[in-house]
């Protein structure tokens, strides 16, 4: 949750220098207030938001977690934990905006953090410390096994 909150915060940082937003960083992290389509600085939040949990919750799954398994538990608990640290610090979000954002980003995170870590898991395990004569060796045995295998059928 530490690394959510500072990945969303760096985000908006930078998101609130380069367009010259002035606003408190604080509150547009955790104010349900804050996530509007009607205003620049809700858009500034709103996109920042999804960059930061598209590919940096994202890419901090994978290498926290790094099983498909359980990308699901991680994202469901990071995304519950931040609604109600914003609403201790907010109050209940009633916005839609605020309510749609994040169930969005929380499926997207969630659909690509289990598709890369499935990536991950299925990569094929190099077998073979030894050296490449023996491997080749073996690969030759298995060869002559599977070629008996399909003649005695």
């Amino acid at each position: 949750m530490c690394s959510f909150v500072t990945r969303q915060g760096f985000t908006l940082l930078l998101s609130n220098h380069f367009f010259g937003v002035n606003v408190s960083l604080g509150q547009q992290m955790f104010s349900f207030r804050e996530y509007t389509f009607s205003t620049f600085p809700g858009w500034i939040v709103i996109s920042s938001f999804v960059v930061s949990s598209v590919f940096l919750t994202t890419l901090g799954i994978v290498i926290v977690i790094g099983r498909a398994k359980k990308c699901l538990d991680f994202a469901v608990t990071l995304y519950v934990m931040h609604m109600f640290l914003s609403t201790l610090l907010a109050g209940f979000p009633t916005s839609f905006t605020w309510w749609a954002v994040i169930v969005g980003t929380g499926i997207i995170v969630t659909f690509v953090a289990e598709a890369v870590c499935m990536r991950l898991e299925l990569r094929e395990i190099p077998i073979g410390s030894g050296s490449s004569a023996q491997v080749n060796a073996d690969i030759e045995i298995g060869t002559e096994l599977k070629a008996k295998d399909a003649q005695a059928y």
